[in-house]
């Protein structure tokens, strides 16, 4: 067994932002802070795997005087599991879940509309949302076959198990009078086989 406790404070500085006059400038700043836990055991062991958990915030400011923000990445919490047993020689079933916390996007909170009828969005503060909670379970069941120079691994996976809902982005219709959230990948099964030489 093997177990891992790290921290982390960063501050960035020139930071490529949106300028209005020269289109890009390198006034933005921000920090990312947070603390990563570890909890391992060698994959050499018939029962192996690991478990992770991380909490964290990472902030931009997009120039002088302008409000705080979420990075586009900020993810405060996430959880992962790790597991594989090796149920007979070269057969082993495996399996990998991860949460967490939506990433951040901004929302529309309105509308406005030229004499022409053409749309416009009107934005809520940066980043100012987020998406829901993101979760997903991967299974895999293999079995290795030696070979003189070679190895032979056909193998069954199912991703997504549980065929949770997790949300890739947020777009908004033609007019912006309504919201649709695009998905990640659903339940899919793959079978195949890995040929090592």
């Amino acid at each position: 067994w093997n177990a891992s406790v790290e921290t982390y404070a960063k501050r960035f500085q020139a930071l490529v932002v949106p300028d209005p006059v020269t289109n890009y400038s390198n006034a933005g700043t921000g920090e990312a802070r947070g603390v990563e836990v570890l909890l391992r055991r060698a994959f050499t062991e018939r029962v192996a795997g690991w478990a992770a958990y991380a909490h964290g915030s990472s902030r931009r400011r997009d120039g002088p005087g302008t409000p705080e923000r979420f990075s586009d990445y900020d993810i405060p919490d996430m959880l992962s599991l790790v597991g594989r047993v090796r149920l007979l020689p070269g057969w082993s079933v495996s399996g990998r879940w991860r949460l967490a916390s939506g990433t951040p996007y901004t929302p529309v909170t309105g509308k406005t509309t030229d004499t022409a009828g053409n749309a416009f969005p009107v934005f809520g503060p940066v980043n100012s949302a987020r998406l829901p909670p993101y979760a997903r379970l991967d299974l895999r069941t293999e079995a290795e076959f030696r070979f003189e120079g070679f190895t032979v691994t056909p193998y069954v996976e199912l991703l997504n198990a549980t065929d949770h809902e997790n949300l890739a982005v947020v777009v908004w219709s033609a007019n912006y009078s309504g919201e649709r959230r695009v998905e990640q990948l659903p339940r899919t099964n793959f079978l195949g086989v890995q040929v090592t030489f």
